[in-house]
């Protein structure tokens, strides 16, 4: 049991080290499949709801590429179904273990550990703010600055988690959104800014809550839009680049839908509409795969894909939103599904160790609720 502990503690701190190129098996991906196969050979398969409905996603997924690599499509367009997989496994092992304190206590050491890693990389490796240094976009330890990005979102959503849950402090809490931000502003990624940015000005008030306390929110608020309103207009956030990329959102080509996929759709047939154009069919029609982590199921798999995988999503925000109500919609849920918007974040782990995370503490707080009745 010592070992297997360990294996999740070194497989959850290692999600930010990417040794190989993105879409491949990286060092957390063997240490955290592992544990799972443990698991699951000692445990069985535990299936709930949701784990079926991703289930009958995967079975969709394998029947559409079999056509393609039948109509001669090379046998790598099953590799999203093989990405489903390891998900489909990461969920279902999770959302089970982390129901046990003692599993969820080594959880939260190891994400503190990945975040310290993925700051540091940034630190050690480089970053540049100022429009007169270049302004490059950071990557860290991660392949490329939008998987930097993404991770500061979970990371921003987790940490709400867990504080709602009660497993971690305020300056604990606190210390995990500077690192969210600061990774997020190294990356320069637009979409992680106005993921974080947006629920980040409430963060004040769910801080301070309480009725002695929200006059000290509503001051700090106030501060803060002072703050940002003295900076803009004396032009000091002119000098940094990631106010330029913020400024000039949608003057860019990667900002424009259609040339992150969502024009694909438009081409297709009635079949093509209900069982999607695949992988191989859907980089043949967008040039590279949908830049969206909702819209990449219906591209690819249509309207029966995509709707197992929003229906997976609904059981998601609707057990948070019973749950935490509306402070864990809008600091759990928001932040990811916004940059998915712009970016396919389904095939990232920490996402669905997210989705798992959630489920259990949301099923665990219902259960003790049910009790006390």
């Amino acid at each position: 049991m010592r070992y297997l502990n360990l294996l999740l503690l070194v497989g959850i701190s290692f999600l930010p080290l990417y040794m190989w190129s993105s879409g491949g098996l990286q060092a957390s991906h063997f240490f955290l499949i592992l544990y799972s196969s443990v698991f699951l050979w000692s445990r069985g398969i535990g299936y709930g709801k949701a784990d079926l409905f991703l289930l009958l996603l995967l079975t969709v997924e394998i029947v559409r590429e079999s056509f393609s690599v039948f109509f001669f499509a090379s046998i790598q367009t099953f590799m999203p179904a093989v990405h489903l997989l390891f998900c489909l496994i990461i969920f279902n092992v999770f959302r089970r273990i982390f129901e046990s304190e003692k599993i969820l206590q080594i959880m939260i050491a190891g994400f503190i550990i990945s975040v310290g890693i993925a700051v540091f990389g940034v630190l050690f490796i480089g970053y540049s703010l100022s429009i007169d240094e270049g302004g490059s976009r950071a990557i860290g330890t991660f392949n490329n600055p939008n998987q930097l990005g993404y991770f500061s979102v979970c990371i921003f959503s987790i940490a709400f988690l867990l504080n709602l849950d009660k497993k971690i402090s305020n300056y604990i809490l606190i210390l995990l959104i500077v690192s969210s931000i600061f990774l997020c502003v190294a990356s320069l990624s637009k979409a992680a800014m106005i993921s974080i940015g947006l629920p980040l000005t409430f963060v004040v008030f769910y801080i301070f809550k309480g009725r002695g306390k929200f006059g000290i929110g509503l001051l700090l608020f106030g501060l803060l839009i002072l703050s940002i309103w003295y900076f803009y207009s004396t032009g000091i956030l002119e000098q940094y680049s990631f106010f330029e990329r913020l400024k000039n959102i949608g003057s860019q080509d990667d900002d424009n839908l259609e040339e992150r996929g969502y024009g694909a759709i438009f081409q297709a047939s009635v079949v093509e509409l209900f069982f999607g154009f695949g992988y191989a069919g859907t980089t043949s029609v967008v040039g590279h795969e949908v830049h969206s982590t909702v819209f990449s199921f219906l591209a690819g798999y249509g309207l029966i894909g995509v709707t197992l995988f929003v229906t997976f999503l609904y059981f998601w925000a609707l057990k948070v939103w019973r749950t935490f109500h509306l402070s864990g919609l809008f600091m759990i849920v928001f932040p990811p599904l916004v940059y998915g918007i712009a970016h396919n974040g389904s095939r990232f782990t920490i996402f669905w160790i997210l989705l798992a995370l959630s489920f259990a503490v949301c099923s665990k707080r219902k259960l003790a609720t049910r009790y006390k009745n």
